[in-house]
């Protein structure tokens, strides 16, 4: 009787055992890690969008995730890498919205951040007109630089009635001091001649420090100038085109580009040509300088006059590729400031 009772004790026991590791087998869901760490960072926000970093450590990936916006679920996001961009859009101007982020099943949670849009403007401007050039000829401005509210530049080709020089004199650019506008004619010296080109681009780093394009790069300080011919320095050949756009993120990271898809880039020593990939017109170019210190550019290619290439070029390290762009549009402007968004308009 007593080996009975053993046996049926180790039985017992044994029985036990056996339904406990089945039921821990049966379980799919693996527990998420002990030190899992989810991280919500505000990286931008407009009037209507926000983004948001989700910064996910010691979290096995692939994993789902909810978005969390005033205690509603806004969003599921299958989570493949550990630092995701999220992109709100839908938002109302002047609001106060809070985001959380919770791993699904587990009702494990990130931090809450707090988001609030901008508000937007009264839209109440008032606008006030100012007129270059008169009957002598058909003027035109290009571009403007704004350095400071004292300080505005606008370049082109303005003409003027001069009885005393062949009917007319052209200027070149326009100067803003604070108060009134001033005609410039800015003249430099090339083959021996002083000559007075249309300028089709202007960027200035400050008061002093103004580039500008006639074709090939011109600096000044707002009084003496200096071209750079680039054709005649071998940067730029016969079967390059001229150049009329400038950006750039310091007097050694400067950027031109022109028609039949020149690109031209300084360091702030020596110019050098990169390879666009398009004979197209390049009408515009404008960048900034990510979080890893690298210059992004981005170039709206374009033409009324010829067939050819409609897309966005975006120069990354002096290599350049282009944006997914499927829509057939004539593009001619761009703005960024941000890896975020690009604005073009045309």
């Amino acid at each position: 009787m007593g080996r009975f009772k053993r046996y049926y004790f180790d039985f017992t026991k044994a029985l036990f055992f056996l339904i406990l590791l089945c039921t821990a087998s049966c379980n799919t869901v693996d527990p998420p890690p002990d030190k899992t760490v989810l991280t919500l960072t505000l990286e931008d926000v407009s009037c209507t969008e926000a983004w948001i970093t989700l910064t996910a450590n010691n979290l096995q990936l692939p994993a789902t995730l909810s978005l969390i916006k005033d205690d509603t679920i806004k969003k599921t996001i299958n989570l493949q890498t550990a630092d995701t961009l999220l992109y709100m859009d839908s938002l109302l101007p002047n609001q106060t919205y809070k985001f959380q982020s919770v791993i699904q099943p587990f009702n494990q949670s990130s931090n809450e951040i707090s988001v609030t849009t901008m508000d937007t403007t009264s839209h109440d401007f008032t606008w006030e007109t100012f007129t270059f050039g008169g009957t002598a000829g058909s003027s035109v401005l290009y571009d403007v630089a704004i350095v400071n509210e004292n300080c505005i530049w606008a370049v082109g080709e303005i003409y003027v009635a001069d009885t005393s020089v062949n009917g007319y004199t052209m200027y070149n650019a326009v100067h803003w001091d604070g108060s009134e506008w001033t005609l410039k004619r800015i003249t430099v010296t090339h083959n021996g001649n002083l000559i007075t080109p249309p300028l089709y681009g202007i960027f200035a780093f400050s008061e002093t420090e103004i580039w500008l394009s006639a074709g090939v790069p011109i600096k000044g300080d707002g009084i003496n100038w200096t071209q750079y011919h680039l054709f005649d320095m071998g940067v730029l050949n016969q079967n390059d085109g001229h150049l009329t756009k400038i950006w750039g993120s310091s007097s050694s990271d400067i950027y031109f580009v022109g028609a039949l898809g020149t690109i031209v880039y300084y360091n702030g020593q020596s110019f050098s040509k990169i390879e666009s990939g398009t004979s197209t017109i390049i009408n515009d170019i404008w960048g900034f300088v990510n979080n890893n210190n690298e210059t992004i550019a981005y170039c709206p290619v374009s033409s009324f006059f010829t067939p050819g290439a409609k897309k966005i070029l975006r120069i990354k390290n002096n290599l350049v590729d282009s944006v997914s762009w499927n829509i057939d549009r004539l593009l001619y402007s761009a703005w960024t400031n941000s890896e975020r968004y690009l604005y073009v308009c045309g």
